[in-house]
């Protein structure tokens, strides 16, 4: 081999590293999950000219899947959370280190979901963290020589360390954020997430016209369970409150501890008719059945609750237009106590 193509060579490898090194400042440099995902499988495959990237979260036990959809954290394109049985087909040819070859359909169809037809070569790049796959990388190029199984993997395995790393941080971050937004006792959305929900599905109420109810619901008599059978017997009460309100409920359907006793809900899209349906399902669903508490004991439990809904023609979004909602939706919960109790009232009924 000559000396110029040596040089030539060298200068090749220290460009190529350049760029490595400004994707993982990159990759480092992600302040959220969706925006390191944006990174790795868009800015990747442009700066580096590779015809596919395709990036796979391990959900081993379900946990990843569940976190994501409350977070509101959705798959984007080339981004896939799969399951066990899923993981261990992606990882059958990349066990321990990365595996580079030619494409073959047989092989990599699942590595890659679409855009499959151009690719000649493929590199497949596990992530691990402690000992444990947390997920796979896998590139696509067009060059049949790029991926080449006699190449030397320096570069992608120092790739691979570098976005394991960032992806495990990427999830811890959003789960201190969840857990800044979650009652700790009955693991519901807090008030601050809710007013903040609130807030967003006003703006885009504004442009949807669609309507945002509001249910302010509120255990009866809570103050006596908690005299008379203890606080540990109220908080058990409180969480399995919280776990039949989340049943009658859709997963774009937002459910709030907002205080002691009292929970609330926000319905996007619901006229008054839907959200009273909604309430009357909740208070239902607390009545019907006892609730057991430590020691064999099962005690009734009501719940009563007020009903609001907000549209965009009668306040434009703001902080007022929030403050406004629940206080009519609190108001009408008041109005549901004063008249007995175990009962749902909606705002501006008589």
């Amino acid at each position: 081999m000559s000396l110029d193509t040596l040089l030539d060579e060298a200068r090749t490898n220290e460009a190529k590293l350049a760029r490595l090194q400004a994707m993982e400042f990159r990759f480092l440099a992600a302040g959220s999950l969706d925006t390191l995902c944006e990174a790795i499988v868009e800015d990747y495959r442009e700066t580096f000219s590779l015809a596919a990237v395709s990036l796979f979260l391990f959900d081993w036990d379900g946990e990843l899947s569940r976190f994501l959809r409350e977070a509101e954290i959705h798959e984007r394109h080339g981004v896939h959370v799969v399951q066990a049985a899923q993981a261990e087909q992606l990882t059958a040819l990349c066990s321990d280190k990365p595996w580079l070859g030619a494409f073959e359909e047989r092989l990599h169809h699942r590595h890659f979901p679409v855009s499959r037809h151009a690719l000649k070569s493929v590199a497949l790049l596990p992530l691990s963290r402690r000992g444990r796959h947390i997920g796979l990388l896998a590139f696509g190029s067009a060059d049949a020589s790029r991926f080449d199984p006699a190449l030397g993997t320096e570069f992608l395995q120092r790739l691979t360390a570098i976005v394991a790393i960032c992806v495990e941080n990427s999830l811890n971050l959003e789960r201190l954020k969840r857990l800044g937004l979650r009652d700790p006792l009955t693991h519901l959305f807090n008030r601050r997430y809710f007013l903040e929900r609130l807030m967003q599905a006003m703006n885009l109420g504004m442009r949807s016209e669609e309507p945002i109810g509001c249910i302010y619901a509120d255990l009866d008599l809570f103050k006596k369970i908690n005299d008379t059978y203890g606080h540990p017997a109220g908080d058990v009460v409180l969480c399995e409150a919280a776990r039949r309100i989340s049943r009658q409920l859709r997963i774009a359907e937002v459910v709030a501890r907002v205080g002691g006793e009292e929970f609330a809900v926000m319905l996007v899209g619901s006229s008054h008719v839907d959200a009273m349906a909604v309430a009357e399902r909740i208070r239902n669903a607390i009545a019907a059945t006892p609730f057991n508490l430590p020691g064999n004991k099962r005690i009734p439990v009501t719940l009563s609750g007020g009903v609001a809904v907000w549209h965009a023609e009668q306040a434009p979004a703001s902080t007022q237009a929030v403050d406004g909602l629940i206080a009519r939706a609190d108001q009408a919960l008041l109005q549901a106590k004063q008249e007995g109790r175990n009962r749902i009232v909606a705002a501006g009924s008589s």
